[in-house]
């Protein structure tokens, strides 16, 4: 039998506060949503605190606080999210060790594209020169290269939530690689491509629910920006998967993401933030159960850590005008970028930075 938790108003009982936390409060317009209430201080645990009080792992969220320091400025970013994810590329040159990476580093593992072995995310589907090669309805398409080892590694270490990701390099950026001069053609050629992807990545999705697996299918689309199409173009795509997202490292045409109606908006946030059209767009998709997956690390930057991109976040998300704990329910944490141009190392540090903000004891 679980133990019951009385909610309070936060301000209404500053006992159970800190007083930085009272302060920081007083100062909020929303802090009347805030509530708090009194734990046993030996069940602070995480999991310990959801056995006791009857609160799944999937409902709590930890709070990550991390102060950044710039001159004689210092500035505080609280975070509260439940899972990291990649973006798709890995730089790892043998699958095994990609899927073990994956499968045991992120919270929602994925299936990782080896641009060491598969050539970059147009040629990994197209061949080494799709211009010269061409490409027809019925062509053969095998399975990733990590596809084997990452399925071996889900099987053995399944997440708890039982979601993992698989990403396709999507039919817009396919079809303008194809036909980079004549967007009549790429328009018509888009539609084709989809079909063909989507029978592919069905085979994938079988297989995992066939070991109690449910897939989110993400369509990696950069030339989305420069080549905008109508959201039906990913219709075949939505249909194959229980859920299926967009991943966006351009800027971002959130007029069609709006129409689109992804469950997922994977994007680069450290490329340009939200702007006002964004947010609405944003609120929309979370407002229909939809989540955001933040690009809040920009890897190729050797630079950045785990302070860069706790700040970053916090902007965006005060960009929405929600607090941080209604909507980091709904957030997942990324790199702006697949890093499978980067080093293993520098992978290693992303991944560690992602975890640090994204607090991995849930």
């Amino acid at each position: 039998m679980s133990l019951p938790l009385t909610h309070y108003p936060a301000l209404s009982r500053p006992d159970l506060l800190a007083a930085p936390v009272t302060a920081a409060l007083e100062t909020l317009p929303w802090a009347d949503q805030v509530r708090v209430a009194e734990i046993d201080p030996a069940l602070a645990d995480t999991a310990q605190f959801c056995e006791a009080y009857g609160i799944t792992l999937e409902e709590s969220a930890n709070c990550v606080v991390i102060v950044a320091k710039r001159g004689a400025e210092v500035t505080h970013a609280a975070c509260m999210i439940t899972a990291t994810t990649g973006v798709g590329s890995l730089p790892h040159t043998f699958p095994d060790h990609a899927a073990a990476h994956v499968a045991g580093e992120y919270d929602v593992p994925f299936c990782p594209q080896l641009p060491r072995l598969e050539g970059d995310m147009v040629r990994e589907w197209l061949g080494a020169d799709p211009l010269r090669c061409g490409w027809a309805p019925d062509r053969d398409r095998e399975r990733p290269a990590a596809w084997g080892a990452f399925l071996a590694a889900v099987t053995r270490r399944p997440p708890a939530h039982g979601v993992v990701k698989l990403q396709v390099t999507g039919p817009v950026t396919l079809a303008h690689a194809l036909e980079p001069d004549d967007a009549v053609a790429a328009g018509r050629l888009a539609g084709e491509i989809a079909a063909w992807l989507a029978a592919n990545a069905a085979g994938q999705v079988a297989t995992l629910g066939d070991r109690g697996l449910d897939a989110l299918l993400v369509v990696d689309e950069p030339a989305l920006a420069a080549h905008p199409m109508p959201p039906r173009v990913w219709d075949p795509l939505r249909a194959v998967a229980p859920a299926w997202g967009l991943h966006l490292c351009c800027a971002v045409p959130w007029h069609i993401v709006d129409r689109a109606e992804p469950d997922v908006l994977s994007f680069d946030l450290a490329a340009g933030g939200v702007d006002r059209s964004g947010a609405r767009v944003l609120t929309r998709l979370l407002a229909r159960g939809g989540r955001i997956a933040w690009g809040v690390l920009a890897a190729h930057r050797p630079a950045e850590r785990a302070a860069h991109a706790a700040w970053r976040l916090s902007a965006g998300l005060a960009r929405l005008g929600a607090s941080p704990a209604a909507v980091g329910s709904s957030s997942l944490l990324t790199a702006s970028c697949g890093t499978g141009r980067l080093s293993p190392r520098r992978e290693a540090e992303v991944t560690a930075a992602l975890a640090y903000v994204a607090s991995a004891a849930r």
